[in-house]
């Protein structure tokens, strides 16, 4: 190698020119999945919170209701009509707050929102069974999800298979709660079921990455306020509501 040449080599041994690009491209992609991760962990809790929010509502609201009678038409009163109405449509107002000065079309009850559903469920413990009185879906339309209680989907109008169904939890805690009901102890259970989608997932699918959705659920347990509610009218009627 010639003195010219040695020269040359040296210098571009001594070169740092490009040296800070170099280390941010190679720390970039740490930087940008700090950065999105801390975004989708922020927006993923508030989901969580949202759907456990909206779980102890949906219930509690229910409970306060007074008990159906075999005369559906009365103000006030739970019935199929006062759920789809006026109950379901409140777990949008949760999940999804309107920025809008219009939000009536958003919080209609025949609203689609693909993206969760919720079941309520009347259960009572009858001699040494706990069984179903009625169970009703609605506040959504995502599908393939079933109930942890009697491990049917969400119907609405409700289904008449739920109808003294011998409750079938699907967890051992559930289980439990089931067995401790005290004799004709009436509870009201709100299940809700979340379609859960990264923010950037359509993102991450332009660049080879398929992300599945997770399905989260919370449910939330209430005892009625203002005596049994084990009848939902017009469908589910029995002699203890005359």
């Amino acid at each position: 190698m010639n003195h010219s040449n040695q020269r040359w080599a040296c210098r571009l041994w001594r070169n740092r020119n490009g040296v800070a690009m170099i280390e941010f491209a190679a720390v970039l992609p740490f930087m940008l999945l700090l950065f999105f991760g801390g975004i989708e962990l922020t927006r993923y809790i508030l989901i969580t919170q949202r759907v456990e929010a909206g779980a102890q509502m949906l219930a509690s609201v229910a409970s306060q209701y007074p008990p159906a009678t075999q005369n559906p038409s009365a103000d006030g009163q739970l019935s199929q009509s006062e759920l789809a109405n006026n109950v379901f449509p409140l777990l949008t107002r949760i999940l999804e707050p309107c920025q809008t000065s219009n939000c009536a079309g958003q919080f209609a009850s025949n609203a689609v929102h693909p993206d969760y559903v919720s079941i309520l469920t009347s259960f009572r413990r009858e001699g040494n069974q706990t069984r179903i009185k009625w169970q009703m879906g609605g506040g959504g339309s995502l599908g393939g999800v079933t109930s942890q209680i009697s491990g049917l989907g969400p119907s609405n109008p409700p289904s008449a298979s739920a109808r003294n169904r011998v409750v079938s939890f699907a967890d051992a805690e559930m289980s439990a709660l089931a067995n401790a009901m005290e004799p004709n102890e009436n509870l009201i259970a709100a299940e809700i079921f979340y379609s859960y989608q990264p923010a950037f997932a359509g993102l991450l699918g332009t660049l080879g990455f398929a992300i599945q959705p997770t399905q989260l659920y919370r449910a939330a347990y209430v005892s009625p306020r203002n005596g049994e509610l084990i009848c939902l009218p017009p469908t589910f009627t029995y002699s203890e509501c005359s």
